[in-house]
């Protein structure tokens, strides 16, 4: 008889006493789904908050930049444009580095800045909130859009590829498809300490796709190339290059955190520049590699490649998409030299030319 009464202790409760024993159970149904879901975004493959932090930390490069101007006057709490806030500054080619510590790096500014989420979709920088993110996996990366009292800005991200400390970079990977350019490239992740300044001189094209350039020849002046900041963790460098002629120089480059790769002595620098100024209104992307080996008087057997990738407003296209030129340091060793600032001249003469016409 006890239990029968257990059995069926349901059967005499009230009608209003089933509904709520009823909702209770949903209750806690919905609950034990909802903590199962929280979990999933902790673990950064969920949407959210969290998972956009996860999401946003890394290395960031701004490709494109769109402004208008605010048709309809913000009343509700407006935002003044603030000239010093470091986004006013951002434009092509700018580099962001989040880091999970709620800071970020500007390359526009070169300073520290604090950053957080705000929402499942916004973010807030230096203090100022509204800045809406959104995926753009076809471009690979997202934009990020951002209103203040005046204009409306659009900015496009791209994630910018950043290997772990002692992860070998992939130099190959920056080529084209269907390209395999004649310049020795030397891998591995134990590269030799070349931080200073050389002298690339004299420079004989060694290859060429490049229609009219020929083979062989002999170009007068050199290229300076500075090395500095060099980073064993990251086997990382900043460099700058000089191209002159008759003491005057005709074209510059310069990088921060380009990759380098090697063991022993030998070595390849390369890095991509976007938007960059070609010349005659012509901008574009290119890539710069250097390959050699480090001696104790330079680098000997130094190579140099530059290669375009893209560009706009080019009409003579002297240089087409995809077309690259090699160059070597013809005596064989390019010597230790001192760095200083060459005045500069607007024309190129004889071989400076085939650096910086493209």
């Amino acid at each position: 008889m006890k239990e029968m009464q257990k059995r069926n202790w349901f059967s005499g409760v009230s009608l209003i006493g089933k509904c709520l024993v009823l909702l209770l159970v949903a209750f806690a149904v919905t609950f034990a789904v909802t903590a199962c879901g929280n979990d999933d975004d902790d673990d950064g493959g969920g949407s959210g908050s969290h998972g956009l932090r996860k999401k946003i930390v890394g290395v960031w490069v701004i490709e494109c930049v769109k402004k208008t101007q605010v048709k309809t006057k913000i009343l509700a709490a407006p935002r003044k444009a603030n000239a010093s806030k470091p986004f006013h500054k951002w434009d092509d080619g700018t580099e962001l580095t989040f880091h999970d510590d709620g800071t970020y790096e500007d390359s526009s500014d070169g300073g520290f800045h604090k950053w957080d989420v705000v929402g499942d979709d916004e973010l807030e920088l230096d203090g100022e909130q509204g800045f809406e993110y959104e995926d753009d996996p076809a471009n690979g990366g997202g934009t990020m859009e951002y209103t203040d009292e005046e204009y409306t800005y659009i900015w496009c991200w791209r994630k910018k590829y950043t290997p772990e400390p002692g992860e070998e970079h992939c130099v190959e990977c920056e080529f084209p498809g269907d390209v395999d350019p004649e310049i020795p490239i030397y891998p591995g992740n134990e590269p030799p300490y070349i931080e200073g300044c050389y002298l690339m001189q004299p420079m004989k094209i060694v290859y060429s796709t490049v229609p009219k350039d020929k083979i062989g020849q002999i170009v007068d002046g050199g290229d300076y190339i500075r090395f500095t900041n060099q980073n064993a963790r990251r086997n990382t460098l900043d460099f700058q290059s000089n191209t002159v002629e008759d003491g005057y120089s005709y074209g510059q480059e310069s990088g921060s955190g380009v990759y380098i790769t090697g063991k022993g002595n030998n070595f390849t620098v390369f890095f991509k520049q976007n938007s960059a100024n070609l010349g005659n209104g012509v901008t574009g992307t290119t890539l710069a590699v250097y390959s050699g080996t480090k001696t104790r008087k330079g680098i000997s057997n130094l190579y140099y490649m530059t290669m375009v990738l893209s560009k706009q407003g080019d009409s003579n296209n002297k240089m087409p998409v995809g077309s690259y030129r090699i160059f070597k340091d013809n005596d064989g060793l390019s010597e230790i030299a001192l760095w200083r600032n060459w005045p500069r001249r607007a024309k190129s003469l004889t071989w400076s030319r085939f650096l910086t016409e493209y």
